[in-house]
């Protein structure tokens, strides 16, 4: 995979945390909790495709990772 397939992911998951960000008041921080499972697991993934690839960067990317 390349850096723009990341940022295309990364963007998804993002308008999926946003949309979802305020009817989820179980989460602490007020996630979707499924838009960050999601993404930690895709992260893992990628990063054992790419031990290059930066979960942080990525998670932030996403709109998980303050």
């Amino acid at each position: 995979m390349t850096k723009k397939d990341y940022v295309l992911i990364a963007q998804a998951i993002k308008k999926h945390t946003k949309l979802n960000r305020i009817h989820d008041f179980n989460f602490k921080q007020g996630y979707s909790c499924s838009a960050m499972n999601i993404a930690c697991e895709l992260s893992y993934a990628f990063q054992q495709e790419n031990p290059q690839f930066s979960k942080e960067k990525f998670l932030s990317a996403c709109g998980v990772l303050n």
